[in-house]
């Protein structure tokens, strides 16, 4: 009878570590240190078997120093915020009953995640939804990708932006430099309010998008902007997205902005033939003049 009844209470005990809980940031704590207790209600830091809710408040940034691991993420709204530092990572992961992937609530304001140097990788789908407003239409918000420094980025399926082009906001990609690698492993979708914008370094190349399993691409509108301001030197191509698959591009950006030179324009079928590239406008043909007496 107490062997039945210890091995009752282990299966309890069992079942109630892999459980998955919702646990909540708590705003204006001591330590905003994922790693901490003191920065989750209950003092219970969130693991892989958790949805960890970033939400609601004015500042609410959650930093990632150390290596995290997580079920699933969900931005409520406000200003919700995760930075993941140099030495840090961030593991959405779908190896316990979390299903590996990050969730935008569509509400107003500015939330996302800042990625300075450290590492994120997202087993299920990153799900980077539009902005919305507040009822009366007249503020809006925008959820972001930020990406800098020496980033390592890879995520399962990429979806920025929803193709309701009545919301008002939009979601944001950015990409500074060329230290960083981002990885794509299934599908890449851009829709009608999403903004990519990537910053080209000095010698003329940037850390573009490698699609690492060959999935789809599909650009639904949107809007492109590449930064050559900082550039000293002309390539001859400059990657933005490497599509290695065999498919074409779907579809087309909405606008594209190129700032900080004249020289280059925006390809649907660079590199091999189907990549995102900026390549050199051609060069306008010299006239001689020739003196005749």
């Amino acid at each position: 009878m107490k062997k039945t009844i210890l091995m009752f209470c282990a299966a309890v005990m069992l079942i109630a570590l892999n459980s998955q809980a919702d646990i909540f940031h708590t705003v204006g704590g001591a330590d905003n240190d994922w790693a901490s207790p003191d920065a989750w209600e209950g003092e219970v830091v969130p693991g892989s078997n958790d949805t960890a809710y970033i939400s609601y408040a004015w500042n609410s940034t959650v930093t990632v120093a150390s290596d995290v691991k997580i079920g699933h993420i969900y931005f409520e709204g406000g200003l919700a915020n995760v930075t993941v530092q140099s030495g840090g990572s961030l593991t959405v992961d779908n190896s316990g009953d979390g299903d590996g992937s990050i969730t935008h609530n569509l509400k107003n304001n500015l939330m996302g995640i800042s990625v300075e140097g450290g590492t994120i990788l997202v087993d299920g789908v990153y799900n980077l939804s539009d902005g919305w407003y507040w009822d009366d239409g007249d503020a809006y918000g925008t959820n972001y990708l930020w990406v800098s420094g020496a980033a390592v980025v890879e995520i399962y399926d990429f979806k920025v932006g929803e193709e309701d082009d009545e919301r008002i906001g939009g979601s944001w990609v950015s990409i500074s430099g060329n230290e960083a690698t981002f990885g794509v492993n299934s599908s890449l979708y851009f829709g009608g309010n999403s903004v990519l914008e990537l910053t080209v370094a000095a010698d003329g190349t940037v850390s573009y998008i490698d699609m690492l399993g060959g999935g789809t691409i599909t650009l639904n509108g949107g809007t492109l902007v590449v930064d050559l301001s900082a550039m000293t030197e002309s390539p001859d191509e400059i990657l933005l997205i490497n599509n290695t698959g065999t498919d074409a591009l779907v579809g087309t950006f909405g606008s594209v902005e190129i700032t900080g030179s004249s020289d280059y324009k925006l390809s649907y079928t660079g590199g091999d033939g189907n990549d995102l590239s900026l390549v050199p406008l051609p060069k306008p043909p010299t006239v001689s003049l020739i003196a005749v007496y």
